[in-house]
């Protein structure tokens, strides 16, 4: 593929991911959890067709169509592109998600805040049924300061940890982390013919490695501290299988909000190689995987992620919530998520008309997250827990204007229970039916640091409180 270097963009990573983005609704966030361990800040590493409701869609329909065949391929009228230069009308028209975005100054914001976006980071986590294997990647692009970070997640096979495995590792999520100056994107090939498919790029940078992205294929090879990691993908799960451009914040893709989110598949295939310092936890073989990624102005406040394949790949579960703090002022919570399994595909969000999200409930410090969600003619109900001993080290995101801070934690351990109920409009006139249930195992699940900073402190109020009225007792 000819590419053409883009001279002006310098990439860094931030960890940056899954916040649906969208305006208003919801209830009140809640914020609980009793755990006796603080979480205090690392230093290290680092949402088918959108519309109200629901779609029942066959499973074939949800994989893609067969590629054309490589000569076919080359047949078609293939243009270079590079962001520093002009692009075709329809190109500039219906800029892909899934690919770069040049920065720009938002015509909101004083041109010395900052440029839009400021940051961008693509994520890619995959998942071994055969050994339960994970591993994750990010790679953040922050064009405020000009710096790029690489995070590499992995939580070993538990046949590696323990008596029989290494005494190095326990059974946990862990995460590291590096960042460079000197990454350079390069842009792909527009097609004239293929209009609506993205663009794609090729992302390097020296000690870290590079990541590659093509409408149908995506390569990664990076290595961080002496961890590496070597993806291929293909055969994507598109979000919406017949605009791979749509995903799950809806219209509010249009919009210059505080942070964009765009998923490009919900389970592609992976052959994949994995290796720590001196080849420790060495695996290789074939998984599933999820790609997804963000570009804004910062990242979103108070968020919950979740992620789930089924062992067979034949259903999925994703979703976020976060709010933001607009002059001082936090937004109610706002979500998204997706559910897709042979029986029904489920789209939700709170900018959705006649979609209602309740009983939110968050226990960051005892790993747990639940929510219903509600629209005309369906309910959905998600429960995700995991063991809070096992979230990563703290995960570095742009939180506010140039500064990299701690902004999330993450496991591969979690479980995702799902159940689907069919109902008339909004469950008036008719008793609730269920019609799915399923439960994903080594799930992702991910709690931002605020949240976990907020509990903790909460848990500290308390027992300060318990002992002053155990003290006046006493005295009493």
């Amino acid at each position: 593929m000819e590419c053409i270097r883009l001279r002006a963009t310098t990439a860094p990573c931030v960890s940056l991911r899954r916040q649906n983005v969208v305006a208003v609704d919801s209830g009140p966030r809640q914020v609980r959890g009793l755990r006796k361990q603080e979480f205090a800040a690392g230093s290290v590493c680092g949402g088918c067709r959108v519309r109200p409701g629901v779609r029942i869609v066959a499973r074939s329909s949800m994989q893609r169509p067969e590629p054309e065949k490589r000569s076919e391929r080359l047949a078609g009228r293939m243009k270079a592109v590079s962001t520093e230069e002009t692009m075709p009308e329809q190109a500039k028209q219906s800029q892909h998600p899934l690919d770069p975005h040049k920065p720009r100054f938002s015509n909101l914001l004083p041109e010395f805040a900052r440029p839009y976006p400021s940051f961008e980071g693509w994520y890619t986590r995959l998942w071994d049924p055969e050994t339960n294997f994970s591993a994750g990647m990010i790679m953040a692009s922050n064009y405020a300061t000009q710096e790029s970070q690489v995070t590499l997640l992995f939580t070993p096979a538990p046949q590696d940890v323990g008596p029989n495995g290494s005494p190095d590792y326990e059974l946990r999520t862990y995460a590291v982390a590096d960042m460079s100056k000197e990454a350079r994107f390069q842009d792909g090939v527009y097609r004239e013919d293929r209009p609506a498919e993205p663009v794609g790029f090729e992302w390097e940078a020296p000690g870290l490695g590079t990541l590659k992205m093509t409408a149908h294929e995506t390569h990664l090879d990076m290595t961080v501290k002496g961890y590496s990691l070597k993806a291929h993908l293909t055969d994507e799960i598109l979000w919406d299988t017949e605009q791979s451009e749509k995903g799950p914040e809806g219209w509010a893709k249009n919009f210059p909000i505080p942070t964009h989110w765009y998923v490009y598949s919900l389970g592609s295939k992976a052959e994949y190689e994995f290796s720590g310092p001196d080849g420790a936890l060495a695996r290789k073989g074939t998984a599933l995987a999820h790609c997804e990624k963000n570009w804004g102005l910062t990242f979103p406040n108070g968020h919950v992620w979740f992620q789930g394949f089924s062992k067979e790949n034949d259903a999925q579960i994703l979703g976020s919530a976060a709010f933001f703090t607009v002059g001082g002022v936090n937004t109610p919570y706002i979500l998204a998520m997706g559910y897709r399994s042979p029986v029904i595909n489920i789209d939700m969000r709170t900018n959705d008309l006649g979609t209602v999200f309740k009983n939110i409930d968050i226990k960051p410090l005892d790993g747990e997250f639940s929510v219903t969600g509600v629209s005309t003619s369906h309910t959905i109900q998600i429960h995700a827990k995991a063991n809070p001993e096992t979230l990563c080290e703290s995960i570095l995101a742009p939180m506010a204007k140039v500064k990299w801070e701690s902004a999330c934690r993450e496991t591969f351990l979690a479980e995702i229970s799902v159940e689907v109920y069919e109902h008339a409009v909004w469950g008036i006139a008719a008793d609730n039916k269920l019609i799915d249930k399923r439960t994903f195992l080594y799930a992702g699940l991910e709690f931002g640091e605020d949240l976990l900073k907020e509990a903790t402190e909460n848990l500290r109020k308390e027992d300060e409180y318990k002992q002053v009225e155990r003290s006046r007792a006493i005295d009493s």
